[in-house]
């Protein structure tokens, strides 16, 4: 089964399968996404914003919710690397996070 995930300010919407993680899928289309642990959930880097679809993530682990904090949470950043996409879902990659990437 695939899902539809739609990435801003780029506009760029993809299908993937389900289960596959925000961050997966951002890569898998080229676009440029800063996570500099590899997607180990150690350093926060990763985050996007949620804007639609929220419903349709994979529940919020004990590791996001420490890296993140309530505060942010509320305001509905998940880490990429942890959120696995289990619907239509529509997230900004926000701005404010430095555009290089480090592969590990």
């Amino acid at each position: 089964m695939e899902s539809e995930i739609t990435f801003l300010p780029k506009n760029k919407k993809t299908s993937i399968p389900i289960g596959t993680t925000i961050l997966d899928a951002s890569l898998g289309i080229g676009l440029t996404h800063r996570h500099v642990c590899g997607g180990n959930a150690t350093c926060g880097t990763c985050r996007v914003i949620v804007l639609e679809g929220k419903e349709n993530l994979s529940p919020i682990s004990r590791r996001e919710l420490e890296l993140l904090g309530e505060d942010r949470i509320q305001q509905n950043c998940r880490l990429a690397c942890q959120s696995k996409i289990l619907g239509k879902v529509v997230v900004k990659i926000p701005s404010w996070l430095p555009a290089a990437v480090q592969k590990f």
